[in-house]
C-alpha cells in the first residue's frame, strides 16, 4: 500500500476531499503532479484554470475513474485503496452538459418531475421501474425549494438549455450526496441560462443544514460568485495558488495561472477579470 495512503485519517468527519501529494503520470507525461489539497465541511470550491490545467484529471481521480500514480485520496471520509470506489462515487451528485444532451435525446418526454425523482434511485429514465410515491413527493419538494416547481410537469425536453441545467441540479441533490460535481454547467449557454444556474447555485448554499460541499469547474472567473467560499487555481497540472475567494483571486495569481496579464474588479460580489495588453507580451 502506498506510504501516502497510511497517512490519510479514514472517517475523519469535517474532511469532505483530501489530495495529499497526489500526482497523475499517463503516457510519459504528468497531468497533475504534487496536488495537496484539502476540503472541509462548509466549504464550496471554484476550481478554474486554463486548458490543460489538470481540472478534468482531478474529477476522474475523485470519482475513481483514474489512479494516482502517487499520493492519496480521500472522499467522504474513505481511503482510496481501502474502500470500494463505487459506494463513493454514489454520494457524489454530478452536474454537466453530458448528462443534458443525453436525457434531451433519449428521454426528451420524461417531465422534469420524474428527471428529478430518478436521482434518488440512482437510474436515468422510468422504464426501469415504478417511481415511489415518497420520492415523487420529494422530488417535488426539492423542485419547489429551488424555485422550480412550475416545470414539474414540463416535459424535459422543452425546457431551455438553463432550465434543464437547474433540474439536472436539484436531479442531484436527490440522493442526499455529500458533494455536488458542476462540470462546466453554463457552456453553450446564453445570458440568461447562465443567471438562471447562479440562482440554483445561492439556493443551493443558502440557509441549508448538511449541504453537500460544491465544486465547480471553470474557464471563467466572472462565474465564481458569493456562492463560492474557496477557490483552488491550477496550471499545467499544478496548484497556482488555492484558499478563499479574497486571498486568491488577484490580477497575479489570474495573470499566473492564464499566461496573459489580468486585470481583476470586482461587482456585486463578484469577480470580473480583463486581459490588459500590457505591452503586448504574453506571462511566462
Amino acid at each position: 500500500m502506498s506510504p501516502w495512503v497510511d497517512t490519510l485519517d479514514e472517517g475523519k468527519t469535517d474532511t469532505v476531499v483530501k489530495f495529499q501529494d497526489v500526482s497523475v503520470r499517463r503516457d510519459r507525461m504528468w497531468l497533475v503532479q504534487n496536488i495537496c489539497w484539502t476540503v472541509r465541511k462548509g466549504e464550496n470550491w471554484a476550481i478554474v484554470g486554463p486548458n490543460g490545467a489538470g481540472k478534468s484529471t482531478l474529477l476522474n481521480v475523485l470519482q475513481g475513474y483514474e489512479w494516482p500514480t502517487r499520493g492519496g485520496v480521500q472522499v467522504l471520509g474513505k481511503v482510496m485503496g481501502r474502500a470500494d470506489w463505487r459506494e463513493v462515487r454514489a454520494r457524489l451528485g454530478w452536474v454537466g452538459q453530458g448528462l443534458g444532451d443525453w436525457m434531451s435525446r433519449y428521454h426528451a418526454g420524461d417531465p422534469a418531475g420524474l428527471v428529478v425523482a430518478t436521482g434518488a434511485m440512482g437510474q436515468i429514465g422510468s422504464r426501469t421501474r415504478a417511481i415511489p410515491v415518497a420520492i415523487e413527493t420529494k422530488a417535488q419538494a426539492t423542485l419547489a425549494g429551488l424555485g422550480l416547481d412550475y416545470l414539474h410537469n414540463r416535459p424535459f425536453g422543452r425546457l431551455s438549455q438553463g432550465e434543464r441545467q437547474r433540474v439536472l441540479v436539484a436531479r442531484a441533490w436527490m440522493a442526499d450526496p455529500g458533494v455536488i460535481v458542476f462540470d462546466e454547467v453554463t457552456a453553450g449557454l446564453d445570458l440568461a441560462g447562465r443567471q438562471q444556474v447562479f440562482e440554483s447555485l445561492a439556493a443551493l448554499t443558502k440557509n441549508r443544514r448538511n449541504a453537500p460541499s460544491l465544486l465547480y469547474i471553470t474557464h471563467h472567473v466572472e462565474e465564481i460568485g458569493p456562492w463560492f467560499s474557496h477557490v483552488l487555481v491550477l496550471r499545467e497540472g499544478g496548484v497556482v495558488a488555492q484558499g478563499t475567494r479574497e486571498q486568491t483571486l488577484s490580477d497575479a495569481v489570474l495573470s499566473a495561472a492564464f499566461g496573459v496579464h489580468v486585470q481583476l474588479t470586482w461587482q456585486d460580489g463578484r469577480p470580473w477579470a480583463r486581459v490588459s495588453s500590457a505591452g503586448g507580451q504574453s506571462m511566462p
